[in-house]
């Protein structure tokens, strides 16, 4: 039952310094990622489980999902500014990566604007991005393109975010700042906030 506990030994390929490598399990396998380092790893569900490289160099990342063994959703960082964008990953495709560098738009290039968790509903093979900052929900199918956009409860639209700009160029928030979506999950198309 789910009180049965058993080690597991997870081997992943290759000698990487990893700041925090993390795994999906998705029907009988087990994928592993950090996104610091952009790999992607797979393996079969056992007592140990030795992690083949999927995926190495494609992208960095600072999130991602596993639609299924060779797709997965990813949150990463544009290249031109610093504002997040979502992709693809095709591992058998050719370039690997598609990004939709609109479907996040924000008329400010603070990247804290378009900060928020991209989820999959399994049951309805839908992404969902929820932003962080502001009352807005994103409904996306599997290609990235925009199918409904979802107002929650809250009423701030607009995120109450002020910045300052350090030394070195990045930009950090210079209080925090209200967080109206925290934890999200989703069920059959339902979403509970």
């Amino acid at each position: 039952g789910l009180m049965d506990k058993k080690p597991v030994k997870v081997i992943p390929e290759g000698q990487f310094t990893f700041k925090s490598l993390s795994y999906e399990v998705s029907d009988n396998s087990v994928f592993g990622f950090d996104g610091t380092v952009p790999v992607v790893y797979t393996g079969s569900l056992s007592s140990t489980i030795k992690l083949r490289t999927i995926s190495y160099q494609d992208a960095f990342f600072s999130q991602i999902l596993v639609l299924d063994s060779l797709h997965f959703a990813i949150r990463t960082k544009a290249y031109s500014g610093m504002n997040n964008v979502l992709g693809l990953l095709d591992i058998q495709a050719e370039p690997k990566i598609q990004l939709n560098k609109t479907i996040l738009s924000s008329k400010s290039q603070n990247h804290f604007n378009t900060d928020g968790k991209i989820l999959f509903d399994h049951n309805t093979n839908e992404l969902y991005y929820i932003f962080f900052y502001r009352n807005q929900i994103l409904r996306i199918n599997r290609n990235l393109n925009l199918i409904d956009k979802i107002k929650t409860i809250d009423t701030i639209s607009v995120p109450l975010i002020e910045t300052v700009k350090l030394k070195d160029g990045t930009t950090k928030m210079s209080h925090p700042s209200k967080v109206i979506n925290l934890s999200t999950t989703l069920h059959d198309g339902l979403i509970f906030n």
